[in-house]
């Protein structure tokens, strides 16, 4: 059955089988083309492989870009929690001096701050995991997309451990603190 110009809005693509070598036998089907409709316009003719070529650069690049997106979602991430566990440990800064002030290890007071910290971090890991866990697959167009355990535990322990560190530097800040400054700044 004919195509009607009007339903053709970029024209068509056409994929042909044939024995032997492909670039010999793109001058055999324009010849072939135009004995059926000498007004019909054809054109380019590449072989599968020129357009395979093609398309590994463009999964390629699109590849690189997705990496790119990711690495800089995973960095604003990273950065968010780094600024709330930064924030947590400032607000307990005086809570670290009188604990310093009556004689506790500083070892200890920084396990007891790190301890809190790896609670919160472990109740918002488990938290996003529950959802990621209930989410249904995303189906786009016949592809479905299913989260998978190996990128889900790099994220969860990446933010992890960002957030102990985060906790960390602000910790040892506190112990450096003076106990007679903490207690004059309540």
């Amino acid at each position: 059955m004919p195509l009607r110009a009007s339903k053709i809005a970029n024209g068509v693509n056409l994929i042909v089988r044939v024995p032997g070598a492909p670039e010999q036998f793109v001058p055999e089907l324009r010849r072939i083309a135009t004995a059926v409709d000498p007004t019909l316009r054809m054109g380019t003719a590449a072989t599968l492989g020129r357009l395979d070529d093609g398309l590994g650069t463009l999964i390629g690049v699109s590849l690189a870009g997705f990496g790119l997106v990711f690495l800089s979602v995973l960095l604003l991430c990273s950065a968010g929690v780094f600024a709330l566990m930064s924030f947590n440990v400032t607000q307990r800064r005086r809570e670290i001096g009188v604990r310093s002030a009556l004689g506790a290890h500083p070892r200890r007071v920084l396990f007891g701050i790190i301890g809190r910290a790896a609670r919160q971090l472990a109740i918002g890991v488990a938290v996003g995991l529950a959802v990621v866990i209930a989410l249904p697959p995303l189906d786009l167009d016949g592809i479905t997309l299913t989260a998978t355990a190996g990128p889900i535990a790099f994220v969860a322990l990446v933010m992890v451990g960002v957030g102990l560190l985060a906790a960390v530097g602000p910790a040892r800040r506190g112990l450096r603190i003076h106990p007679s400054e903490a207690l004059r700044e309540g």
